[in-house]
């Protein structure tokens, strides 16, 4: 019999202090008066007079072990629950009790429906799980084969955002389309710069799990720097990962982006095939979506992170060799070969070959220019930075010989020769390892005032640091005691760049065909400076 006032079904674990057993476990316990737990502040509905008219008892005990259904008086409830049976419950209530509560409770686990997953066939038509048509899949779609676009808006609409139907509409063949949940959602009419695509800094938003040019997945950040950032994808077009740069941007940046690619195309025009002269490999040059990108092979660290992880010790000689060796072919080959000049040549431009730590490649022409088209004054990184760059003499390929010299001198030291704070800093180091300027240079340089007088003397800026002059060597001050090393380094740091030695000179220099071991070197190491 149903109980008079019918209220929703609850669980057994509400009322009972023990939890329900198992669904596949016996009914070992047969329910008692006390198993049941009144809570006051469980609102029961309240069940009318009038709805039992007869004062009729609801009698359950043949079916006792699956189920029970309790009529309980508010009245008197403590004084007759312990004179009920355990084998039957019969409690009448009065007519005139108004606070009657009904309790049906479902001691039998079977009786509770279950929760069934769906069915196979259900979930093979359920549009969640189509790989068609406009709904979204949470996976990214990749193609064996390439489609074109048309295709790609036919039957993959789900996976594209409204920007994306209109722009792929531009590609002949689509690789690779990227995971829906990770696109930047946007559309023609959004105030965002770019369309949303940038941050505030103009940097494109780079997501793991988006595409680039419906051809690269990005994978990874590698860093970001204020020329823009450089990503791991995989490139789906030719199955490899590369290093992809993203310029940022801004007009400045576009210009020298455009400058920028076009000599990375001249650097990898086919007549290096076998990469001989130590220049990155470049696979891809393209503009997406107002940024302009170059893809590139991924290499190792580069010589600050390498020296770094090195505690800053020497490298060893032969190391060295090689290392030098390379970056004066790099540069004979851009200044003879290509009449370009880097103008950016520092340890953090100079990488190792992931497998191979005697073998470099130079990177990062974005401050680069054709010879004869310098475009800008202020170049190079200050430790690394010509003295004709900083004096305001118009320069050439000789700026980078300097820098090379540099890097030599920090490699085999542990730290750079010249940290200077600043320029006037610089030059003051300059001075003291080698000497003053010829004056018929200080009159080419629209900046000679900055650093000098009238009469050809140093400004001195701080009164409490005092001018030293030619007081140290360039032994003493790099900490090199190599001869013949001193002799290419003291050729790289000549104050006229006409006299500065060229990268052809360099290569036949006697330090690169001294056996080794035939010169001594001590053994030092001295903490790294920060760069700047």
């Amino acid at each position: 019999m149903n109980p008079a006032f019918p209220v929703p079904l609850r669980s057994p674990r509400v009322f009972h202090f023990r939890p329900a057993p198992p669904d596949d476990a016996p009914l070992t316990h047969r329910p008692k008066i006390t198993d049941v737990k009144i809570n006051k502040k469980s609102q029961f509905p309240i069940r009318p007079p009038d709805s039992n008219p007869n004062n009729q008892s609801i009698n359950t005990s043949n079916n006792l072990p699956n189920k029970i259904t309790i009529n309980l008086s508010s009245n008197n409830l403590t004084n007759n629950m312990a004179n009920v049976p355990n084998t039957q419950i019969n409690k009448a209530t009065s007519n005139n009790v108004v606070n009657n509560l009904t309790i049906n409770t479902i001691t039998n686990i079977n009786d509770l429906p279950k929760k069934r997953p769906p069915p196979k066939t259900a979930r093979a038509i359920n549009p969640r799980f189509k790989k068609k048509g406009g709904l979204p899949n949470s996976k990214p779609i990749i193609f064996k084969d390439p489609i074109t676009s048309n295709e790609a808006i036919q039957n993959y609409s789900g996976q594209l955002t409204p920007f994306e139907l209109t722009e792929i509409k531009g590609y002949d063949l689509v690789y690779y389309l990227g995971n829906i949940s990770k696109k930047i959602k946007n559309s023609h009419m959004s105030k965002a710069p770019n369309n949303g695509f940038d941050d505030t800094n103009h940097h494109y938003r780079a997501i793991p799990g988006d595409h680039l040019l419906y051809r690269y997945e990005i994978k990874a950040i590698f860093g970001k720097g204020a020329f823009g950032q450089v990503l791991r994808v995989f490139d789906h077009k030719l199955k490899i990962e590369v290093a992809l740069k993203v310029i940022i941007n801004t007009r400045q940046m576009h210009e020298q982006g455009l400058i920028e690619t076009n000599i990375l195309n001249t650097l990898n025009d086919g007549s290096d095939p076998l990469h001989n002269n130590y220049i990155v490999k470049v696979t891809e040059t393209f503009t997406f979506r107002n940024h302009i990108c170059a893809t590139f092979e991924i290499l190792g660290q580069n010589l600050y992170e390498y020296s770094r992880s090195m505690h800053y010790k020497p490298l060893p000689i032969p190391q060295l060799k090689s290392i030098a060796q390379q970056m004066f072919t790099a540069l004979k080959f851009i200044h003879e070969t290509k009449r370009i000049i880097h103008c950016d040549m520092k340890p953090e431009n100079v990488l190792l070959m992931k497998n191979n730590k005697n073998c470099i490649r130079v990177i990062d022409f974005g401050s680069s220019c054709h010879i004869g088209r310098q475009k800008y004054e202020y170049i190079q990184s200050r430790f690394y930075r010509a003295p004709e760059v900083i004096l305001g003499i118009k320069y050439g390929p000789p700026m980078d010989i300097w820098s090379v010299g540099c890097i030599i001198c920090e490699m085999e030291a542990g730290r750079p020769i010249f940290p200077g704070d600043d320029e006037s800093e610089q030059m003051k180091l300059f001075f003291e390892v080698l000497g003053l300027p010829p004056k018929y240079l200080l009159f080419q340089g629209s900046r000679r005032k900055d650093f000098f007088h009238e009469d050809g003397t140093p400004i001195v800026y701080s009164k409490n640091k005092k001018l030293n002059i030619s007081t140290k060597s360039l032994k003493s001050a790099s900490k090199i005691s190599d001869p013949l090393l001193l002799d290419l380094l003291q050729k790289c740091f000549e104050w006229d760049q006409t006299k500065r030695i060229t990268a052809e000179q360099a290569l036949k220099h006697p330090w690169f065909n001294v056996k080794e071991g035939s010169t001594a070197r001590p053994q030092h190491s001295l903490p790294g400076l920060t760069k700047k």
